[in-house]
């Protein structure tokens, strides 16, 4: 249904860099027939650009404008059915209302796979979209624009599912960011096995900032951490060859990690700071175990006993086929 709804329409899709799941995107709307144009929505993709971006965007007001009037040279004459935003972190009114002259007949679909609070400059612009859609629950609750769509797993995690031997009993693999490095000392510490990490630091300028000035980092070795994000084949493999997997989720998020929901789809157990997913139809007590942040307690029996198999409506519902066809109303 889903590849006759979308066969033969053009999509415009806007999205960061983010671990190359923008590509997984394209790939899988490729597959339905789709012709996709892609675009980062940032300019640049350096440290000082995401930074500026974040906390100051006005300082690249001048890069953004050239880089969307590029994108809107080259779309000309394309007329897409779809424009397909993610985050939307450096669009402005401006830019939308230009799509909405020069691409009279596309609908505009936002994604937010962020929390607002930690992107507050897309609260205005919400009215402007035709559909938009975010992974936060409370987001949902609180911006009645806003519908509730959950990520998903990509189709490698359930066929990584029927991997039964386990060389770890836990891994952890993930940016380090907030108060991250702390907690997962604390889970590692309780935790009687083998842990597979993989502790990743975009620059080593980036470490050594830490590793001055966070209490957490007190102990750190620089050998403990990566420099490159861990390739998508390898980290499939460690998942699929442990146990569970540590989710540790920004101070300022509640909603669902993609590394959450791949969890769920190897059929792996998950311990996890955020509690917010008890909240969701995925949770079951004997698969998930919700820690405190500072105390971080874990109970041997969870990692002893085996995964509780989930109703198949709910598995199926967070698979990357699934959420294509919500996000575009399908």
């Amino acid at each position: 249904m889903t590849e006759a709804i979308l066969a033969g329409k053009k999509i415009l899709f806007i999205a960061p860099h983010f671990f190359d799941y923008e590509i997984e995107i394209t790939r899988k709307l490729e597959r339905l027939g789709t012709e996709v144009f892609f675009y980062d929505e940032r300019p640049s993709n350096s440290v000082f650009a995401k930074t500026m971006i974040r906390i100051n965007r006005r300082m690249l007001h001048h890069s953004i404008a050239r880089h969307f009037a590029r994108m809107m040279n080259e779309m000309k004459g394309r007329d897409p059915d779809y424009v397909f935003i993610i985050k939307g972190e450096t669009m402005s009114r401006s830019l939308i209302e230009r799509m909405r002259t020069d691409f009279p007949h596309a609908k505009i679909i936002l994604y937010l796979w962020d929390s607002i609070r930690n992107n507050p400059n897309i609260s205005a612009l919400l009215p402007l979209f035709d559909r938009a859609l975010t992974f936060d629950l409370e987001d949902a609750h609180a911006e009645e624009r806003l519908i509730h769509r959950p990520l998903f797993y990509l189709d490698e995690y359930a066929d990584a599912s029927a991997k039964t031997a386990f060389e770890y009993d836990a891994c952890f693999i993930g940016t380090l960011h907030s108060d991250r490095f702390a907690v997962i000392k604390r889970i590692a510490a309780r935790i009687n096995g083998k842990i597979f990490f993989h502790m990743f630091f975009h620059t080593r300028l980036l470490y050594a900032a830490h590793r001055l000035f966070d209490k957490g980092f007190k102990g750190a070795r620089i050998g403990m951490f990566r420099f490159t994000p861990l390739c998508k084949r390898d980290t499939v493999n460690a998942i699929a060859s442990s146990r569970a997997v540590i989710d540790i989720q920004h101070p300022r998020q509640t909603g669902l990690t993609i590394r959450t929901i791949e969890i769920f789809g190897a059929k792996r157990k998950l311990i996890t700071t955020n509690g917010s997913i008890r909240k969701y139809d995925l949770y079951n007590p004997d698969n998930v175990l919700v820690v405190d942040r500072e105390r971080c307690e874990i109970d041997p029996a969870f990692l002893l006993k085996p995964f509780a198999e989930i109703d198949s409506a709910i598995y199926e519902y967070y698979s990357m086929d699934r959420w294509v066809r919500d996000i575009f109303g399908l």
